[in-house]
């Protein structure tokens, strides 16, 4: 199995995220599985988007649901930027539309609070302003 750089981002932090439920910081997380695509198989890739979409899967849902005791929190975890030859840091956005007007959605509630992270620091850093 082969895992992309945003995918180890995601692992990096759902380890911690079990860390902080255990030591109760959170009461519980899950993650919205989202990359279900076969790279072999486009028939089956639309008979299954339909199926999900029939079964309410929409664009742009954030990777990452934190429910902590004073916010629920939404992280749409991606690679960290990347280092360009100047020394400074890549301004290369790699969100959808979709995922940015979720997001924006989020933080318009005054129970939830949500970011597009860059890296599990930045993800990390987030949830910590909120436990």
């Amino acid at each position: 199995m082969k895992y992309t750089p945003e995918d180890l981002e995601q692992i990096k932090l759902v380890h911690f995220l079990f860390l902080l439920e255990r030591q109760g910081k959170i009461e519980f997380f899950y993650s919205n599985v989202n990359e279900l695509k076969s790279k072999s198989d486009n028939f089956q890739n639309m008979l299954m988007g339909k199926k999900l979409k029939e079964m309410g899967k929409r664009k742009g849902v954030a990777d990452i649901t934190i429910l902590t005791r004073k916010k629920l929190i939404f992280i749409e975890i991606k690679r960290k930027r990347e280092v360009l030859k100047s020394g400074k840091l890549s301004q290369r956005d790699l969100s959808s539309k979709e995922q940015k007007s979720f997001i924006e959605i989020v933080n318009k509630l005054s129970y939830a609070a949500g970011k597009i992270c860059y890296g599990f620091e930045e993800a990390k850093k987030f949830i910590e302003e909120w436990i």
